[in-house]
């Protein structure tokens, strides 16, 4: 799994059920937040203390870092 943008993992950006997502411009099908907060604790040993602190440290991690393959 590569998280592409902090877009991946917002769960406000998640797009709604049975609404095509062309319809939904900035929406992603699936958001990757909860996959994300166990990555990082297990990879980094970071505890997110919000959605957004998860978000934040994850952008803020240089780009060979992000890498979650």
């Amino acid at each position: 799994m590569i998280i592409t943008t902090t877009r991946d993992s917002d769960p406000a950006n998640q797009a709604v059920v049975g609404t095509p997502l062309a319809d939904q411009p900035g929406k992603v099908a699936k958001t990757y937040q909860d996959e994300l907060i166990v990555w990082l604790k297990d990879r980094f040993g970071y505890v997110a203390k919000d959605d957004a602190d998860v978000r934040g440290y994850f952008a803020a991690l240089a780009p060979e870092q992000q890498d979650m393959r």
